[in-house]
C-alpha cells in the first residue's frame, strides 16, 4: 500500500487498523500536509455489506463535518464510491482524510503499561469531556468512546477520533438499530437495543476514567457475553481500593458515571467535568484542561517526553481490532442468558404486613 496514490494523497506508512478499516499516514501533494487516511477496502466486507460499509463511512463524514473542536480529530476531505459501481475484491470503497495526531492511542498506552493514576486521568478526561460536550451540543452522539478512539498527542493534547458508529440525536437508530460499540465500554441500555444517547457516552467515558485511574477495566473479561453480564449486574471495585494513590473522592464520581440507569448518571459531559473539578480542586483541573489542549509552553504535560515509537505493524494492532463487540447482539444476549424484553426487572415487592387485630 505504501506509495499508492489516492486523489491528492500519497500513502506513506501504516498507522493502525479497526474493525472495518485501515489507517495510514499520507501526504497531501497539493498542500504538503501530513494527514491520516482511513481507508475502506472491499476485502474487509462481503459483497452484500459494501453498502453498509460506505454508509458507516458517510455517517462518520456527516458527524465530523459539523464538529470543530480542539479535542476532536478534524476532518479534511473524503471520497466515496458511487452506489452503482462494480467493486472488485481489492478495490477501495471509500476513504476519509483526517488530522494526523503524532503520538499514540490510549489503548496502546494501556498495552504498553505506561503510567496511570489521578494526574494522568485528569488530563485525559479534561480532553475527552470537552470534546464530548461539543459533540453533544451539536447533536452528535459518538457511540463508541473507548481507549482505541482516544488519541494522545506528543505535546499532551487529547483528541476523540472515529465517529463511525455515531448518530445524530434527531435520528432514531444507526442502520438496523444494532449497536456496534466495543462491549467493554458500552452502556447497559445499549445491550438491550436501545438507541444511544448522551448518557450512553457518559457511561463509556466513566469506564475510560476508571481504567485511567487504576490500570484495570471496570468490567473485565475475555468473552463478550461475560463482559455484558458484568456490565448489567456488577459494581466495579472502587478505584481507591484498586489504587491507593487515588483519592476516595473519585469513587463517587466514577460510581455515578457508571450507574446502570441512564437517569442516575451525569446529565452532560460538563456536569461530569464539574464533578471531577469539585473532587480535585479548581486549580488542578484547570491545569489538566490546559495540558489536554497541548499547552506545553504553560504546563508540563504528562507524556510530552514520550518519544515517537516505530509505527505499528498490522499484526500489532490486530488485538485492538478484535476487541469483543456487541454485534451480533442477539447471540451475545443469549450466551449471557439475558432476556432483551426485560432489561431492568423491578425488585419483588415486600409482603404487606397483616392489619393489626382489633382489641
Amino acid at each position: 500500500m505504501k506509495g499508492r496514490k489516492l486523489g491528492n494523497y500519497r500513502i506513506a506508512a501504516f498507522l493502525g487498523r479497526g474493525a472495518t478499516a485501515m489507517v495510514y499516514r499520507a501526504k497531501d501533494d497539493v498542500t504538503q500536509r501530513q494527514v491520516a487516511i482511513k481507508l475502506l477496502t472491499a476485502s474487509f466486507f462481503s459483497q452484500e455489506d459494501h453498502s453498509k460499509a460506505v454508509a458507516s463511512l458517510l455517517r462518520e463524514v456527516k458527524a465530523a463535518s459539523v464538529l470543530h473542536h480542539s479535542n476532536i480529530v478534524a476532518l479534511y476531505d473524503y471520497h466515496l464510491v458511487p452506489a452503482d459501481t462494480v467493486i472488485a475484491s481489492d478495490d477501495v470503497l471509500g476513504y476519509i482524510v483526517l488530522e494526523l495526531v503524532p503520538g499514540r492511542s490510549l489503548a496502546r498506552h494501556f498495552k504498553l503499561k505506561d503510567r496511570v493514576g489521578q494526574d494522568f486521568a485528569l488530563q485525559l478526561m479534561a480532553g475527552v469531556l470537552a470534546g464530548l460536550e461539543h459533540a453533544h451540543s451539536c447533536g452528535v452522539i459518538h457511540g463508541d468512546i473507548k481507549p482505541g478512539n482516544i488519541l494522545m498527542g506528543i505535546t499532551g493534547n487529547v483528541k476523540i477520533a472515529d465517529f463511525g458508529v455515531s448518530r445524530h440525536e434527531s435520528s432514531h437508530a444507526n442502520d438496523d438499530g444494532t449497536p456496534l460499540a466495543t462491549v467493554s465500554y458500552v452502556a447497559p441500555e445499549l445491550l438491550f437495543g436501545r438507541v444511544a444517547e448522551r448518557r450512553s457516552d457518559i457511561f463509556a467515558a466513566g469506564a475510560v476514567l476508571y481504567e485511567c485511574l487504576t490500570g484495570e477495566r471496570a468490567f473485565p473479561g475475555y468473552y463478550a457475553a461475560t463482559i455484558a453480564r458484568s456490565i448489567l449486574s456488577d459494581q466495579p471495585i472502587a478505584p481507591s481500593l484498586r489504587n491507593p494513590d487515588v483519592p476516595k473522592a473519585f469513587d463517587a464520581v466514577v460510581a455515578r458515571a457508571l450507574a446502570k440507569e441512564p437517569e442516575q448518571r451525569f446529565a452532560s459531559a460538563t456536569e461530569f467535568a464539574e464533578s471531577i473539578r469539585s473532587a480535585v480542586g479548581h486549580q488542578r483541573w484547570n491545569v489538566a484542561v490546559l495540558a489536554a489542549n497541548g499547552a506545553s509552553g504553560i504546563v508540563n504535560p504528562l507524556w510530552n517526553t514520550v518519544r515517537l515509537e516505530p509505527e505499528p505493524t498490522p499484526e500489532e494492532t490486530a488485538d485492538e481490532a478484535a476487541e469483543p463487540s456487541t454485534a451480533p447482539l442477539q447471540l451475545m444476549l443469549e450466551r449471557a442468558i439475558i432476556a432483551p424484553e426485560t432489561p431492568h426487572a423491578p425488585p419483588p415487592e415486600a409482603p404487606h404486613a397483616p392489619p393489626p387485630e382489633a382489641p
